[in-house]
């Protein structure tokens, strides 16, 4: 019985550390973030990233409401049935991020026209606190402090 009770521990201890390494999380004053080229492609519905408590979710559909990103894929027309879908790159759905980050107001960014022409987002709080980032793993952006 104590072997069997250890095993479940064990079991579940694993679980644990598994679903923690699943998520990245980064905090710092000073971010840079910015989507990988060579994964955008990996964006799908319901990929996500949160910053500060505020989750941002990718939809292919943007009828959707506030804090909405756009996949790799777009249904900009659906007529009857037959969708016609523009393909994103990294500057437009960076494009999205910068928008609804400026919406919030709570944020300041250095060299706006990064984002631009790379789709780099520069920023940081302007109450000076951390700014904490939590994305999945697999979720293509590459994602520094800057000291």
């Amino acid at each position: 019985m104590k072997n069997f009770i250890l095993l479940l521990l064990l079991v579940f201890i694993a679980c644990e550390k598994q679903n923690i390494e699943q998520f990245i999380k980064v905090e710092g004053k000073e971010i840079s973030l910015e989507y990988n080229v060579f994964q955008i492609k990996k964006l799908k519905d319901n990929d996500y990233i949160n910053i500060d408590n505020v989750k941002y979710t990718h939809f292919s559909n943007l009828d959707k409401t506030k804090n909405i990103l756009p996949s790799y894929e777009n249904i900009i027309l659906n007529i009857e049935g037959k969708e016609l879908k523009q393909m994103g790159n990294i500057v437009s759905i960076s494009n999205s991020l910068l928008d609804n980050l400026r919406k919030t107001k709570n944020y300041q960014f250095k060299k706006p026209q990064l984002n631009t022409l790379s789709g780099k987002i520069i920023f940081k709080r302007k109450d000076d606190k951390l700014i904490t980032i939590i994305f999945p793993k697999d979720y293509p952006v590459l994602i520094k402090e800057i000291k």
